[in-house]
């Protein structure tokens, strides 16, 4: 059986996930009965007029209520920002969305002070910016806060996810929320000038990329530097010094050279001699043509050649005396090394007298008393915590070590602690959680095919207590949880 573990508390309810033909949260405290409940808010709820929130449904039970929210195939905004930051476009776009959602259902009647202003309780749907929150119809929520003020603490906490934000992005929304009296209204109208400021600037920065190559004249082209010749000095210099042609030439060198112009002879000789057979001009352009072009072709080696052995000559001579010039210069380091280390021994034996001491009683060595020996005998306790993770035939079975407060597991290598590459696992599928020691918890981050513990589904979100032998199980991996105690002295 799969102990799971109590949630929390928000606002002055208490909140749990559960699995019952999809994935809820369910709010409750004592004494919560139907007439605590706004009719009119909760006929619109129930008949999903209000969009952008979260479908709930009342189970009551003995005069109590119990309110579910459902969540299937919604994302925890929390959890989603953890998997991957956002821009500074869709930070300004969760956030006018989360105002304006407020604002829009104000019009229907919905209290702003019962909507639940907390990352863990605000969902995602299809991308970052389909946002659905959690409205709560009773008659009155003893929120602890003003809506104004929870919005708030919710841009700066979602200020820390954001990739791309610049230090006068931070500053101009630090100065907003440092205002005492700021509105919702005010927030939606500092974020909609800072979306069209935005724009704005990309708008112009298309528009001077499209003007500058509009306007782009002669001094704007690169031109071609026609003061190298083909066969000018300093053109052979650049192109044999270049890799592929300094290994060109190596190959070409000597004999394989003598190997080249024979066969540009044999070729031009074959192309002459069919010429001469049939007397036909285009067998006379052909002939001429390949013999200019092999004529071409042979002195452009040979003066690379010729040029690459001179440059080959310099160079051994420059590497034979900057090779004499090392060998001096070590010769004479290893002498002055040992003149200096020689010196070092004659002065050290010389004043070693001097440096011997012998102890006084106050320096010899003190055995402690009982009264002042150390806990040497205090035992520290260690945890060695791992999974033994194997495939679905148990084939392989490989050793992980959790050694992290939080450890993730998933197909992104970016985001998880320990990657499984297969079908069907998500991105961060699970996190197992240490939270004393020898305690640990496990959660499954809303993964698309779920995770199982001890063979039962685990519910989305919702930490589960983890214990010592525990199976784990998704897809088609299966692990086995182990925790050993050592006791170090």
């Amino acid at each position: 059986m799969v102990s799971e573990t109590f949630v929390g508390k928000i606002v002055d309810f208490h909140f749990d996930y559960i699995h019952q033909d999809g994935f809820y949260i369910t709010l409750s405290k004592p004494n919560l009965r139907r007439d605590l409940l706004s009719n009119l808010q909760l006929n619109m709820i129930e008949a999903n007029l209000p969009h952008q929130l979260l479908p709930m449904q009342i189970d009551e039970h003995n005069l109590n209520v119990r309110l579910l929210f459902e969540y299937t195939n919604k994302r925890m905004l929390s959890q989603q920002l953890k998997v991957s930051q956002i821009t500074i476009k869709e930070f300004y776009k969760i956030v006018l969305q989360i105002v304006s959602i407020i604002h829009k259902h104000k019009a229907m009647l919905l209290n702003e002070l019962n909507y639940i202003i907390h990352p863990d309780f605000i969902f995602i749907g299809r991308d970052v910016t389909d946002i659905y929150l959690t409205y709560v119809p009773v008659k009155q929520l003893n929120s602890k806060e003003p809506v104004n003020v929870q919005v708030k603490d919710l841009v700066l906490t979602l200020t820390e996810f954001v990739q791309d934000m610049k230090e006068n992005e931070l500053q101009k929304i630090l100065t907003l929320l440092s205002e005492n009296n700021v509105s919702l209204q005010m927030i939606k109208d500092e974020v909609l000038q800072w979306l069209d400021d935005g724009l704005e600037k990309d708008n112009n920065n298309e528009m001077n990329e499209w003007i500058n190559f509009n306007h782009m004249d002669e001094t704007n082209i690169p031109q071609s530097d026609d003061s190298i010749h083909p066969l000018s000095e300093a053109y052979i210099d650049k192109i044999i010094s270049s890799a592929p042609f300094t290994k060109f030439l190596d190959i070409i060198h000597g004999k394989n050279h003598t190997i080249i112009i024979t066969i540009s002879v044999l070729i031009v000789a074959m192309l002459w001699r069919i010429y001469l057979t049939y007397l036909t001009s285009f067998f006379y352009i052909i002939a001429i043509g390949v013999s200019i072009f092999m004529i071409i072709v042979n002195l452009f080696i040979f003066l690379l050649a010729k040029k690459h052995d001179q440059n080959s000559t310099e160079t051994e001579s420059e590497s034979k005396e900057a090779s004499a010039i090392q060998t001096d210069s070590i010769k004479k380091d290893v002498s002055l090394v040992e003149i200096f280390e020689q010196s070092q021994d004659e002065t050290y034996f010389k004043q070693l007298p001097n440096h011997t001491t012998i102890l006084t009683p106050s320096d010899q060595t003190v055995l402690l008393e009982s009264g002042n020996s150390f806990e040497l005998n205090k035992v520290k306790q260690t945890d060695e915590v791992y999974l033994n993770i194997s495939n679905s035939d148990h084939s392989e079975t490989k050793r992980v070590d959790i050694n992290i407060e939080h450890f993730l597991i998933g197909r992104d290598p970016t985001i998880v602690n320990y990657v499984i590459n297969k079908v069907g696992v998500s991105r961060a599928h699970l996190e197992i959680i240490k939270v004393d020691e020898g305690q640990y918890e496990i959660k499954d981050l809303g993964s698309k095919n779920g995770s199982f513990l001890n063979d039962e589904k685990l519910t989305p979100y919702k930490t589960y207590s983890l214990n010592h032998n525990d199976r784990i199980n998704f897809i088609s991996v299966d692990m086995k949880f182990t925790i050993v105690n050592h006791d170090i002295i």
